[in-house]
């Protein structure tokens, strides 16, 4: 015996797992631009303004655990205006990371 699937029943849950895959899709997608000074060792380079889709990438990690603040200076591109006033602010988590690598290259 087969049964019919009730129409309403199929929509009310396949609706969930559409509003999962929405929501999970922009955060993967987020854009970050790096606001830091430019840094080139080991073979790795990470430029001022740099743009990464998809978070934090990967291939910086040995960066990220010699100078763990790095992680900051990566900013939403959509928060960029803001994190570039706080960087010129004295006393800010961006300004304090920023000054914390000049000199390193």
């Amino acid at each position: 015996m087969v049964s019919k699937k009730n129409p309403e029943q199929a929509t009310e849950q396949e609706q969930p797992a559409k509003q999962e895959k929405q929501a999970a899709a922009p955060a993967a997608r987020q854009q970050l631009i790096y606001i830091g000074p430019t840094i080139r060792e080991n073979g790795i380079g990470l430029r001022t303004n740099q743009t990464f889709i998809g978070g934090h990438p990967a291939f910086l990690q040995p960066l990220y655990e010699k100078y763990p603040q790095i992680k900051v200076l990566f900013v939403p591109v959509e928060k960029l205006r803001e994190a570039q006033k706080q960087i010129q602010q004295t006393g800010t988590a961006l300004n304090t990371a920023a000054l914390s690598l000049k000199g390193v290259q």
